[in-house]
């Protein structure tokens, strides 16, 4: 009877083996899938909004100073008169680290404030530029296509930046984990308004899950940014080329312990055109970077409609936004699978095997025992019997 359960166990592990390793070669040559769901949801977690305007101070003919730069840029209040959330009028700032905080009083959302660089090209060198991210606190209802309500719209002014040359603002909307950077990694694309216009935003939220298979590691760590990390390891990048002699504290990243001496005025020129070769280089070997995608993310489909277009000297311009449909498409990412991801699954399978063999092996060492142990009681019994018989 033993060996009639140990045959069927057998087979059946045997079946169900070969039958998940055709599985698993079929998953290793079928192509990467995207597998496209849709939710209907009430509410959703609101989007980062970032604010930059350009530019944001006074350039010097070209030649950045950022303590210059910083003496006579605009400030939060300056670029925003209204905005979703805190009311400016009732809210605090403070500087963290490199970044300043204004937060309102009620605790709806904060501002966060930096400043960033980027090139004009030509051997002329750059320019810093400021930008302000809102975090709202509250989640955005959805299904909502009145753009007139006034708690889901911004207000800009233009006077603080109108004498600069080309004046204009750019908005970001994004993950309020996936910090605005100037790095590639940063995928959001820009709303620009100019003086007077008017424009109307529709958002589409897109929930992106990211598989951990095939060795592709995706972080659940709660409150970390991808795009931090990025950036983060930019700047660690950057700090022992030796073209680069100096760094200015306030572009880095709070994570970054600064290695080099603070750039002076007349230095910084020439800084923003080696930190843009940097990153040109940085691009080619951002793979280096210990830095895992987020397991879930929030991608936001934006269609912009200009319903109003300004004049060269308007001094304000308004961005309505909303979330017109309840529908939210959810994206779930499987790639392809390497050869060594396809011999790890069967060794799963080969190794369950073979702890099942290892059982019927221990069970048959058992049966061999007792069946041992029941034939010298059966001798003994017997011989006792025989020697009464004479």
């Amino acid at each position: 009877m033993f060996l009639v359960m140990k045959a069927i166990v057998l087979l059946a592990c045997a079946a169900l083996a070969i039958k998940q390793v055709v599985f698993f070669i079929e998953e290793y040559k079928s192509p990467a899938r995207t597998l496209y769901t849709v939710d209907d949801v009430e509410s959703i977690a609101a989007p980062a909004f970032t604010v930059c305007p350009k530019p944001s101070g006074n350039t010097f003919n070209n030649t950045p100073g950022l303590k210059y730069f910083n003496a006579t840029s605009v400030s939060l209040r300056d670029v925003i008169s209204k905005a979703p959330g805190p009311e400016l009028s009732s809210t605090t700032t403070t500087r963290i680290n490199r970044e300043a905080i204004t937060r309102s009083v009620n605790g709806v959302g904060h501002w966060r404030e930096r400043t960033f660089w980027e090139t004009t090209g030509g051997g002329k060198g750059g320019v810093f530029f400021k930008c302000f991210t809102l975090f709202l606190k509250e989640n955005v209802t959805m299904g909502r296509r009145n753009s007139t309500d006034p708690s889901m719209a911004f207000t800009f002014q233009f006077k603080g930046i109108q004498n600069f040359p080309e004046p204009k603002i750019e908005v970001f909307v994004h993950d309020q984990l996936e910090n605005f950077t100037y790095l590639d990694t940063f995928k959001a694309e820009p709303v620009v308004l100019y003086g007077g216009s008017t424009i109307e935003l529709s958002i589409r939220p897109e929930i992106v899950q990211n598989s951990g298979r095939n060795g592709n590691r995706c972080s659940e760590e709660v409150g970390y940014s991808y795009t931090t990390c990025m950036e983060t390891c930019f700047w660690n990048f950057v700090q022992p080329r030796h073209e680069i002699s100096c760094l200015s504290p306030s572009l880095l990243t709070d994570d970054v312990i600064l290695r080099k001496p603070e750039c002076r005025y007349v230095e910084e020129g020439q800084l923003l055109e080696r930190l843009d070769e940097a990153r040109n280089d940085f691009r080619n070997r951002s793979g280096n970077c210990n830095c895992s995608i987020r397991c879930i993310t929030t991608n936001y489909r934006i269609l912009a409609v200009l319903t109003a277009e300004g004049v060269k000297n308007d001094e304000s311009s308004s961005l309505s936004f909303s979330f017109p449909s309840s529908r939210v498409p959810r994206l779930e990412h499987q790639p392809e699978w390497s050869i060594l991801h396809l011999m790890f699954h069967i060794g799963k399978v080969v190794g369950i095997c073979l702890g099942v063999m290892c059982i019927l092996l221990i069970c048959d060492v058992i049966e061999e025992a007792r069946s041992s142990a029941r034939w010298k009681s059966l001798q003994g019994s017997s011989d006792a019997t025989h020697r009464r018989k004479y």
